[in-house]
C-alpha cells in the first residue's frame, strides 16, 4: 500500500505535528497520525526539532530506542 523510505516516513510524522501545533487543516490520515503524536509527549522535543532528527541514528548500545519505530 505505501512503499515510503524512512525520511518520507519521519517527515510525514514531523509535518502532520507541525501543521496541527499551526492549527492547520489536517486530511482524515493526518487526524488518526495526530492522535498518536499527542498521546506521547515524550516525542514532542523531536517532532519540533525535524532539522536535528530527520536523519538521526538511535543506537540501543546507547540505551537509546527509536520513537518513530514505536510512532
Amino acid at each position: 500500500m505505501f512503499n515510503l523510505n524512512q525520511s518520507e516516513v519521519r517527515s510525514f510524522f514531523f509535518s502532520v505535528y507541525k501543521k496541527a501545533k499551526d492549527h492547520e487543516e489536517l486530511t482524515d490520515l493526518e487526524k488518526i497520525t495526530y492522535s498518536v503524536l499527542i498521546e506521547h509527549p515524550e516525542y514532542h522535543d523531536i517532532l519540533n526539532n525535524k532539522e536535528k532528527y530527520l536523519d538521526y541514528t538511535w543506537s540501543i548500545d546507547d540505551g537509546q530506542t527509536n520513537p518513530f519505530l514505536h510512532l
